[in-house]
């Protein structure tokens, strides 16, 4: 259990978080441009690195006897994923980052049901059996976010870099 996740998930979390940015509108209605659509997905992903970063840690260091803990802590990973997934739902992508935004949504929506999976085996003693499943979860996430990050880069959206100057 101790290796292989976290760095998976660090991986992650350097695609996801990108830098911050200034979100300046609540999407919704008209496509917004390239420009707003990359602050304001950037903004939205920001708490998600440092998030993957820490379960990925805790996960690391798991002892038996702190399942409690950890499964805690998979929760709230589960709540900041869902928390961006509604945000990012929320947008009015431009037209050619609409595919785009459905892969990145899909892909986090799977590593939510993924992490729960594995939260539920953490509560049942079953960490250490199901790891392995967790990290080829996590590694299929991470695949999952570089093609959505290619995808935007199609599109001409920088996802994970800097934000435009408004």
């Amino acid at each position: 259990l101790k290796r292989g996740l976290p760095a998976t998930l660090a991986a992650t979390a350097l695609i996801a978080a990108g830098c911050g940015g200034e979100d300046d509108g609540d999407g919704g209605g008209e496509p917004l441009s390239a420009d707003e659509y990359t602050t304001q997905i950037t903004e939205i992903l920001t708490p998600v690195g440092p998030e993957l970063q820490e379960i990925g840690g805790e996960i690391s260091e798991l002892e038996d006897s702190q399942t409690d803990e950890i499964a805690a802590g998979l929760e709230e990973t589960e709540g900041v994923l869902n928390d961006a997934i509604s945000e990012i739902e929320g947008l009015e992508p431009p037209e050619d980052a609409a595919d785009a935004q459905d892969q990145l949504v899909t892909a986090m929506e799977g590593f939510v049901s993924d992490t729960a999976d594995f939260r539920e085996a953490v509560l049942d003693g079953e960490a250490r059996e199901q790891a392995t499943t967790f990290q080829e979860a996590g590694l299929e996430f991470q695949t999952a976010l570089t093609e959505a990050v290619a995808s935007y880069q199609e599109a001409g959206i920088e996802v994970g870099s800097e934000t435009p100057d408004e």
